[in-house]
């Protein structure tokens, strides 16, 4: 199956030539301080303090490899961290917490922004890429076929138990036909390397977040590292406010030739209010609450001054549970009243869809693969870690800036898929740091954070 992928383009990076990428002694480590002081400009980020940054055998390292060499993608960056000392990185930290809080970075997400980003050469990027695309077009056909015919459960590929004894699963969705057969238009895959390659940790198909705090990071970072990324050129993730508009008025374009499409919140007291906030501004559509919408004659309808106006596409960002008080709980406030019913009549486009949960629910993550399978005649491109027998491996370390040192963090990967009439992938995504619970290298890094993510041309070894 092909799958058509829009987002951004590929451009080309300008790579310092003849630089020897390889640390004294072929390592980095504490015994190595006194050679990492010293060490020659010609040394890969010889101007930070690397004593504090050690390797764990059994896991990867997305910056450095085993030996302790630069990967090549990454020599775009050895400009700018050659030349930093303590003093400097410090000041890049302070710099950044500047900018984050004038950029208004939303703050659902936990910690503070890295100063470092993450750099993914392009061709593992393409192979992620096709992974994702083919994860949710399955995950879309599932949500379709388990409110429709449920071929999938008769034909014994899925245990009706998985399926119908979700608390996700919602009986008042049997026999609702998606726009574009798309229930599930926003996905965000959480992704994290492993010794094996990519594997997938989790699908997040009902009210995803972070899309915000990406875009926002990559603002931060134009301004305080103009000249990494002018040397890296990193694929643009800019255009998702854009991508995010057109896939919603994809799916509510046969309502309209211009439809209306309001996003919907709970509130300013929910903890994900700065980013529904950001997310409105940025694609331009109107951000409300609830009681602001009301159904009549099973159409949805925006209240205005002028009187009510017609709704045709709802990027709802409140839980099923309290979406609808007719249809689930009946002590919601947050809701509108009849909006399952226009939803099933196809008057009005709702994304996601209510009851797309069961599709990241933990218990139907073991037979994603033969559901790849099934409904695309396909071998899965990207593993989850239900392939791996026994407990998740070690994920892959990144360095962070702290306190003027680099410091390991174990990353993983959110992905952002739109799907409307096609896909469209975010180039990187948001990249979530987390401490390591012991070992070398992890006393500076005390909390979470998140980087930003630069997909970035290849780079030939050396």
């Amino acid at each position: 199956m092909a799958y058509a992928i829009e987002f951004g383009g590929t451009s080309l990076c300008r790579v310092r030539e003849g630089l020897n990428q390889t640390f004294p002694n072929g390592r980095v480590g504490g015994s190595l301080a006194r050679n990492c002081q010293s060490a020659s400009p010609q040394d890969g980020f010889s101007g930070l303090d690397l004593s504090a940054y050690e390797f764990d055998a059994n896991a990867p390292d997305e910056a450095f490899r085993p030996g302790g060499t630069l990967r090549p993608h990454w020599r775009g960056l050895d400009g700018l961290l050659r030349g930093l000392d303590a003093d400097g990185a410090e000041a890049l930290q302070r710099r950044t917490a500047a900018t984050s809080s004038d950029v208004a970075v939303p703050s659902a997400a936990p910690g503070p922004l890295d100063g470092l980003p993450l750099l993914l050469p392009e061709r593992e990027w393409r192979l992620l890429e096709a992974g994702l695309a083919q994860r949710v077009a399955a995950l879309n056909r599932l949500l379709a076929d388990v409110y429709d015919r449920a071929r999938i459960v008769r034909d014994g590929v899925i245990p009706a138990a998985v399926v119908r004894g979700s608390a996700q699963f919602r009986i008042a969705m049997r026999g609702f036909a998606p726009p574009l057969g798309t229930c599930a238009a926003v996905c965000a895959v959480d992704v994290g390397r492993t010794p094996e390659g990519f594997r997938v940790l989790r699908d997040n198909v009902r009210c995803p977040a972070g899309a915000a705090r990406m875009i926002a990071h990559r603002a931060v970072l134009e301004e305080t590292l103009p000249t990494a990324r002018a040397a890296c050129r990193p694929r643009e993730v800019a255009p998702y406010a854009q991508a995010l508009f057109e896939t919603l008025c994809e799916l509510a374009s046969e309502f309209a030739g211009e439809p209306r499409i309001v996003l919907l919140t709970p509130g300013p007291y929910n903890a994900g209010f700065a980013e529904h906030a950001y997310l409105a501004q940025a694609t331009g559509i109107e951000l409300v609450e609830g009681n602001r919408l009301l159904v009549e004659d099973g159409h949805l309808h925006l209240r205005t001054p002028q009187g009510p106006v017609r709704v045709h596409g709802l990027y709802r960002q409140v839980d099923d549970d309290f979406l609808d008080p007719l249809a689930f709980r009946a002590d919601s406030v947050l809701g509108i009243p009849g909006l399952l019913h226009a939803c099933r009549l196809g008057n009005v486009a709702v994304a996601n869809a209510p009851g797309t949960g069961v599709a990241d629910e933990p218990d139907l993550s073991p037979y994603i693969p033969e559901t790849i399978r099934y409904y695309l005649g396909e071998e899965p491109l990207l593993a989850g870690v239900e392939a791996l027998p026994g407990p998740v491996p070690a994920l892959s370390r990144a360095p962070c800036l702290v306190d003027g040192r680099l410091r390991a963090g174990s990353v993983t990967l959110r992905c952002f898929v739109l799907q409307g009439r096609t896909t469209r992938i975010v180039p990187g995504g948001l990249c979530q740091v987390l401490p390591l619970a012991e070992g070398p290298g992890t006393g500076g890094l005390r909390q979470p954070r998140s980087k930003d993510v630069w997909v970035v041309p290849d780079a030939e070894s050396t």
